[in-house]
């Protein structure tokens, strides 16, 4: 138990992190936090749910959700400039 709240506790550090990093403009940065932020997630839940058989599906998910949040924010960054 103590180890998902530890978890929590960073996962929530790092999602504040990542807000800041969209404000910020840093693309680069936001996309890496939230490749963290995804695996987190779906480690965090798969492994409660599903056991381990869904390793290379979720990596595959969370690159998807880093390059959108980097194509994203680039897109911000050029509107604000």
């Amino acid at each position: 138990m103590i180890k998902y709240f530890i978890v929590g506790l960073i996962l929530d550090l790092i999602v504040t992190r990542y807000t800041q990093a969209i404000q910020e403009n840093k693309a680069l940065l936001t996309a890496l936090l939230s490749l963290v932020i995804t695996l987190v997630n779906i480690f965090v839940y798969g492994f409660i749910i599903l056991g381990t058989d869904f390793l290379g599906e979720s990596i595959s998910f969370a690159l998807g959700c880093a390059v959108g949040s980097y194509i994203m924010v680039r897109k911000r960054e050029k509107k604000v400039v």
